[in-house]
């Protein structure tokens, strides 16, 4: 392979990366027991 093979625009390469993800929590805090992330700054009591 040389470096007018890896640059040839008409050669491209599409991929996809696809997973799976069981009890995912988007919005928790792994260090804190996966609970909901709180920013203790601007908290409202």
């Amino acid at each position: 392979m040389n470096i007018n093979s890896i640059i040839d625009p008409n050669k491209r390469y599409d991929f996809v990366l696809v997973f799976d993800v069981t009890d995912g929590n988007p919005n928790g805090d792994p260090d804190a027991g996966n609970l909901p992330r709180q920013d203790k700054l601007f908290e409202l009591d």
